[in-house]
């Protein structure tokens, strides 16, 4: 572990609060953010919970008082309003990434790991990146996270607006995955969790090409898709920017990125890493199964209703 300077950020310390929850946002390095805080000082002396599915939420409101009370850290995907049932004060945190990277993050790593959505990761793995461009897909944008499922907000309210006061309300962190060391030791020294260690490197999209690589035309139809996000992301990101220039933890990044460095070499850590992502490839392929099975599922479904269909057309036909 490294130590992150006790003063550092100590205007800024949050020492009121009782729980912290990560909202973890689709493919913004929020595995490797996330596994980072729990294992952190705080998060290895305290509760820690990972939410994988929303029946993981609905099983934590389900605990008794005394068991919510002893939960310190949340992180997952499915969190938002989560502070409605922990008892005490809740702080939330996040990651954003810059919307047109985490576009094609998002491509890679469905084309080559189907999870989730069966139907569109089918549809990704049969297409070339301009026809997935060209598609028109649903994708689910960073706002979205901020505003859908949070309390108060409507359909018709003003989105970016919205999600300023949530972030002032609720939120004690925004980080940037393109400072994702910086974001790590800001974050830990926000909270005063003055020990931290580098985690392994969890699911990265494999084979994906440097965005300066892709052509101009597409990242103009991928920033046409991800526009939404790229008001919101220029704010925070230049309100982080603001807040790294205020301090110097120049020192504190190399330590931390010179101990990732010297753990890809210790046969332990490597053994972790080599669990944690054989772990997650088999979670992974259960995902896969899950959705073939759906797809399938709906098919027959679709196949059932047509002969159906067929019989009672024959029977129009014949009784005519």
């Amino acid at each position: 572990m490294i130590d992150i300077p006790p003063d550092l950020l100590e205007p800024m310390r949050v020492t009121n609060y009782n729980h912290v929850i990560f909202l973890h946002i689709y493919k913004t390095a929020g595995s490797s953010f996330g596994d980072i805080l729990a294992h952190s000082e705080k998060g290895i002396g305290g509760k820690t919970r990972l939410i994988k599915s929303p029946s993981e939420k609905d099983a934590i409101t389900d605990m008794d008082r005394a068991e919510l009370s002893g939960l310190v850290y949340v992180y997952g995907h499915h969190v938002q309003n989560l502070d409605s049932c922990l008892p005490g004060i809740t702080k939330y945190v996040t990651m954003l990434r810059d919307p047109v990277d985490r576009f094609l993050s998002d491509y890679y790593f469905r084309k080559h790991h189907p999870l989730l959505d069966g139907a569109d990761s089918i549809n990704v793995r049969d297409r070339t990146l301009e026809q997935w461009v060209d598609s028109e897909p649903q994708f689910n944008n960073q706002i979205e996270w901020l505003t859908k499922n949070w309390p108060g907000f409507n359909e018709d309210d003003d989105k970016l607006e919205f999600v300023s006061k949530n972030l002032e309300t609720r939120f004690s962190f925004i980080g940037i995955t393109e400072f994702f060391t910086q974001s790590v030791i800001l974050c830990c020294a926000i909270f005063g969790w003055n020990k931290i260690r580098p985690s392994v490197l969890l699911n990265p999209s494999p084979r994906r090409p440097k965005t300066s690589s892709v052509p101009k035309r597409l990242i103009r139809k991928i920033e046409k898709i991800v526009e939404p996000d790229l008001e919101l992301y220029d704010i925070l990101r230049n309100r982080f920017k603001r807040l790294l220039s205020d301090v110097d933890i120049d020192e504190t990044v190399w330590e931390f990125e010179k101990l990732a460095i010297s753990q890809q070499y210790d046969p332990e850590f490597t053994l972790n890493q080599r669990v944690a992502r054989e772990l997650r490839r088999q979670e992974l392929m259960s995902h896969e199964l899950n959705a073939t099975s759906r797809l399938l599922e709906v098919q027959n479904q679709r196949i059932e209703r047509l002969q159906l269909e067929k019989t009672e057309l024959l029977r129009k036909i014949i009784t005519s």
